[in-house]
């Protein structure tokens, strides 16, 4: 084995592993390892061009929402955020290095796509950008002395354990070596999977070796349900595909069937021009009526512009005895970009340290349910250079031992066999797990991939048997998402749930020996863990009780003393400063005794009062004033205590990332109103109670043996969309968690040491909760370490009253 050491790793060689060489070559060595040629990849053959807000009239705002359409709810925002934010930057440093687009009298041509709601689009060599962009980047790379190109390079394992990734090992097939890469710092650029389908735009070598790689070492996978399928790939006689680019029909191409008829007008506002998983699905039911075919015709367009704006395509369509200009051109969906993969955070940073992804290999949330045109590219140059930039703040981790000789080999014998396992593959995942899905197929697909599993001799570090197993990984991974995703929606067309069904706002994620699990898309970005809303009708019953238990059968003094008819107006007051909670409950209170109550606020809850600040005036019955007084004032002024408390400790942590947490330490059968005046004082809110979200603390830790045991017990009984949170003590509970990949997990009682390290462990995988000797003297170092929560019983189980009077207008 021969041993490399480099200080950055990037496996794969289209756009996203391009970018990040000749970025992190400003730091140190680099290796680009590439299973293939250098100049083999999606990025390579990509038609389309780049998105990105340049032109005049266009805003990033637009841009955004145009992606947040496509992505049908199930975006990160923060990511889309990102990447139209910075994606101008990066395309305009770009365009600085020397990279050219297409231009008419020195300006930048745009054009419009599938979506989009502006000519936003531009392009190199008109339908050629993706090779133009590879090949400027291709000479950019050869040119650095620091990046080594290892191509001919197929890599089998990544070198992780202890959730931490120090490089891989990679057998070149040309000259029969082993090679060990070591770095501290390894780029997932592999691409997607497309090419599991038997018909597909991508190259064969699109297998998604990188998401089966990942998904061995520990990391977790997201949203392997959503696989866009292009609407218009070339139908041939051979059964090849060729992708005809969307910018076609941005050029006003129609689409028609045999009878002639644009059947897209009625179906969408876009019509040809609509999201790419809705023209897929018009097109999958046109081919369902017999004998009916669909073509793009662009008959009605300027032949000799056609001809040169599309001069490739047209060039394929030639051999096919096909004019772009003037003949039909028949097309049909195919399978054309992975928009799951691995999941990673807004840096590119996945749940093992050290281990980065970008690119079709990644989901980075910005494509939600379906990707918008165009985006792809930019999104490789966006989150490619935020990785190396996040890595500069990543100490060396590169200590990993090969244990051993590792050998590898590739059996030819087993060739035939594994051509003919992974053809029934592709047909089964295209009319099995493709446009259109149903529960009866996917398990029938999935039954096919076994009996294909168990024909088929496996040997260990074979090649053939490990492409095999890495394809099975892939199609079981697909087809357990779109099992689990009872809904249409985005790019999952479900027969049997043909309705967006909003209780699936969620990504679904598959992590081996963890299960799967559900996980809202904007978790990573969540600032708060549960809203909780308080409505007067919640606390009706509450203000019934208070006024039984302090009237009881009568107000007797008042009712003997104060006149039944007798109106006055009261008011109330501060009487030391705080901050204002509970108004709406004291004004209920004062209404169940008199309907008529005029209420009249000066401030509102979650304002600040000063000691002589008049809170609200009211007027109406004398009687219901004086015999509401007591429950009124107690509502209000355990409130506002509370509410007060909490800002204490939001200004004692002011200026850092962490915020105030509240726990189950109420007052008994007050706790949505002691959680409502914690979110006042602007604290954040917590589990309401047990029912509501997991909490394995450290008895269920010992029931169950163990935090692994816990969590999969959990996931195997409990709704999958439900958070789960861990309790642990030391950096070894911390890093069982972690790999479990839970949502929360808490800190108990650690000292600010040991919280900093867990917090640099974890590295923003899960949120972080610390608990236990916390006070106002210590709370903003705490939040120094980096958690993401504090929590503190005190402020809801040993809270002061605020002083407030109320006062009689004589």
């Amino acid at each position: 084995m021969i041993n490399h050491e480099y200080d950055f790793l990037v496996l794969g060689s289209g756009l996203a592993g391009l970018s990040t060489a000749l970025y992190a070559s400003k730091y140190g060595s680099v290796a680009l390892v590439t299973k293939t040629n250098i100049d083999i990849s999606s990025s390579y053959f990509a038609q389309g061009g780049i998105a990105v807000v340049l032109a005049d009239g266009d805003t990033s705002e637009s841009h955004y929402n145009d992606t947040l359409i496509a992505g049908a709810g199930l975006c990160s925002k923060e990511a889309v955020k990102i990447l139209v934010s910075e994606g101008s930057k990066r395309v305009k440093e770009l365009i600085e290095m020397g990279m050219e687009f297409d231009k008419v009298n020195g300006e930048l041509v745009f054009g419009l796509e599938g979506a989009h709601s502006y000519n936003r689009i531009i392009h190199a060599d008109g339908d050629a950008t993706g090779r133009k962009v590879v090949e400027f980047f291709i000479a950019k790379v050869k040119s650095k002395k620091n990046i080594t190109i290892f191509e001919n390079t197929f890599v089998f394992q990544l070198n992780a354990s202890n959730n931490i990734c120090n490089g891989s090992i990679g057998f070149n097939y040309k000259t029969n070596e082993m090679l060990n890469f070591t770095s501290s710092f390894t780029m997932l650029a592999t691409g997607g999977a497309s090419a599991i389908y038997i018909r597909t735009t991508n190259p064969r070598s699109s297998t998604g070796d990188g998401i089966s790689l990942a998904y061995e070492a520990g990391a977790a996978i997201a949203n392997m349900e959503f696989v866009q399928f292009h609407p218009s790939s070339l139908v041939t006689e051979t059964d090849d595909t060729y992708l005809i680019s969307e910018a076609v029909r941005g050029e006003g191409a129609y689409l028609i069937n045999s009878a002639g008829e644009r059947f897209m007008l009625g179906k969408h506002d876009k019509a040809e021009l609509a999201p790419r998983d809705f023209v897929a699905y018009e097109i999958y039911k046109q081919w369902q009526i017999p004998n009916n075919k669909v073509f793009l015709t662009l008959s009605h367009l300027n032949a000799e512009k056609i001809r040169k704006r599309f001069s490739n395509i047209n060039k394929e369509l030639q051999r096919h005895s096909l004019d772009i200009s003037t003949d039909l051109i028949p097309v049909s969906p195919a399978a054309h970009y992975m928009i799951g993969g691995v999941k990673c955070g807004l840096w590119g940073e996945t749940n093992i340290k050290g281990l980065y992804a970008a690119g079709e290999v990644a989901s980075t949330g910005v494509h939600g349910a379906n990707r918008l045109a165009s985006n792809s590219l930019l999104e490789c140059l966006v989150f490619s250079q935020r990785a190396v930039e996040h890595s500069q703040k990543n100490e060396n981790l590169t200590n990993y031992k090969v244990a051993g000789e590792i050998s590898f080999s590739v059996n030819k014998y087993k060739e035939d066999k594994f051509v003919e396992a992974k053809n029934n593959i592709q047909q089964l995942m295209f009319y099995h797990v493709g446009i259109i899905r149903n529960k009866e197929e996917l398990l029938k697909g999935k039954k096919v991939l076994n009996e294909i599993e168990s024909k088929f001799i496996f040997e260990e570090n074979e090649y053939f048997s490990f492409q095999l197993k890495s394809i099975l990984t892939l199609a079981r991974l697909m087809i357990n998402a779109a099992l689990k995703r009872e809904e249409s929606r985005g790019a999952q067309k479900r027969l049997d749930f043909p309705e967006t069904n909003d209780d699936f706002l969620f990504e679904i994620i598959q992590q081996k020996n963890c299960g799967i699990k559900f996980e809202n898309i904007n978790m990573r970005d969540m600032k708060i863990i549960t809203e909780t809303e308080i409505k007067l009708n919640d606390v009706e019953h509450l203000i019934d009780l208070a006024l039984k238990e302090d009237i009881g059968e009568g107000d007797i003094t008042t009712e003997n003393l104060i006149a039944e008819d007798k109106k006055v107006t009261a008011f109330m007051k501060a009487k030391s400063d705080g901050v204002l909670s509970g108004l709406f409950v004291a004004e209920k209170t004062f209404k169940k005794l008199d309907a008529n109550i005029k209420w009249n606020p000066k401030f509102s809850d979650g304002d600040k009062i000063k000691n002589g600040d008049v809170i609200v005036e009211f007027s109406g019955s004398h009687r219901a004033i004086l015999t509401g007084e007591r429950t009124a004032l107690n509502f209000l002024q355990r409130m506002s205590g509370v509410a007060t408390k909490t800002n204490e400790f939001v200004k004692a942590i002011e200026g850092t990332k962490s915020q105030i947490l509240d726990t189950r330490k109420t007052l008994p059968a007050y706790r949505m109103i002691d959680k409502y005046s914690v979110k006042m004082g602007g604290g954040t809110n917590h589990r309401i109670g047990l029912f509501d979200m997991v909490m394995i603390k450290d008895n269920h830790i010992k029931i169950a043996g163990g935090i692994t045991n816990a969590v999969n017990k959990i996931r195997a009984s409990v709704d999958s969309k439900m958070k789960i949170e861990v309790e642990t003590s030391n950096m070894a509970e911390v890093e069982e968690a972690v790999n479990c990949s839970v949502d929360i997990i808490m800190l108990d009682n650690m000292n600010n040491d040991q919280m900093k390290n867990a917090v640099k462990f974890i590295d923003a995988r899960a949120l972080v909760e610390a608990s236990g000797n916390v006070n106002l003297e210590r709370v903003k170092s705490i939040a120094m370490t980096g958690v993401d929560f504090i929590s503190i019983g005190a402020l809801t189980h040993s809270a002061t009253a605020l002083d407030i009077g109320q006062y009689i207008l004589e």
